[in-house]
């Protein structure tokens, strides 16, 4: 038997679509802004930290790689070691928690890092 929708359904169906596509939207536009809202400098207990928009970063005279997927941030240092923790952000705050919840920093945006620092040029030499 072949159902005929009736005007309210057909309304309902439309509305129920278009609630699918701004929420499958957001949810695209939250992946691909995660990197972006994490580059910066960042501070907590004394601690700088540096995050470039191209993954590159920097704390405590060290350089090392990151990235962000999936509300995880995850820290390559060039020895191997790795880490990874959940994280949030909230204004100008950065929340770092372990997988159990338990909060490990909690960081506070200082700057917005737009690019990466240039390499300094050697000075030139006069002879």
């Amino acid at each position: 038997m072949l159902e005929t929708k009736t005007p309210q359904k057909k309304g309902l169906h439309k509305a129920m679509m278009m609630a699918l596509l701004t929420i499958s939207t957001l949810v695209s536009m939250t992946g691909c802004g995660e990197k972006s809202a994490l580059v910066g400098t960042w501070e907590c207990d004394g601690l700088t930290v540096e995050l470039l928009k191209d993954g590159s970063g920097i704390s405590g005279g060290k350089s090392f790689t990151w990235k962000a997927e999936n509300h995880r941030f995850y820290i390559i240092h060039p020895d191997s070691r790795s880490y990874a923790f959940n994280y949030t952000v909230t204004g100008q705050t950065l929340t770092l928690t372990h997988d159990n919840g338990k909060v490990l920093m909690i960081y506070r945006k200082v700057k917005n890092n737009a690019k990466p620092k240039e390499a300094s040029k050697p000075a030139s030499n006069s002879w």
